[in-house]
């Protein structure tokens, strides 16, 4: 492939990479947050 459409893919994968990690840190906040209202804690692994 061209060094463009090299660096083109290279953008897209990180991209696309750091999107992920936005989402699940979204989604594991939201989680934490509802076990919170719940009041009492649900044995879910806890990130460290």
């Amino acid at each position: 492939m061209c060094p463009l459409c090299i660096a083109t893919v290279g953008l897209m994968v990180s991209g696309a990479a750091a999107f992920v990690r936005r989402a699940r840190a979204r989604s594991e906040q939201e989680r934490l947050d509802a076990d919170r209202r719940e009041g009492e804690p649900r044995d879910t692994p806890v990130a460290v």
